[in-house]
């Protein structure tokens, strides 16, 4: 949800979209009067996706280096 809500509010202004939103909070308020909460969780898969791969590849990185600073 906070994800989803970040890219909204860096969205607002940008090609003339209205800025409908002041904070996170009123972000998510708002969407979630207006879409309810599948419209908080909108494109949670998508990013889960997202992440998983970069965590691993982080996690990876992280523990090599470690083991060839030791």
């Amino acid at each position: 949800p906070i994800e989803s809500s970040r890219r909204k509010l860096q969205m607002q202004g940008v090609f003339g979209r209205p800025y409908n939103y002041s904070s996170m909070w009123e972000c998510l308020r708002g969407v979630a009067r207006k879409e309810g909460l599948r419209g908080v969780y909108a494109g949670l898969g998508s990013n889960l996706m997202k992440m998983a791969p970069a965590s691993a590849i982080t996690f990876a990185v992280y523990d090599d280096v470690l083991a060839r600073l030791n």
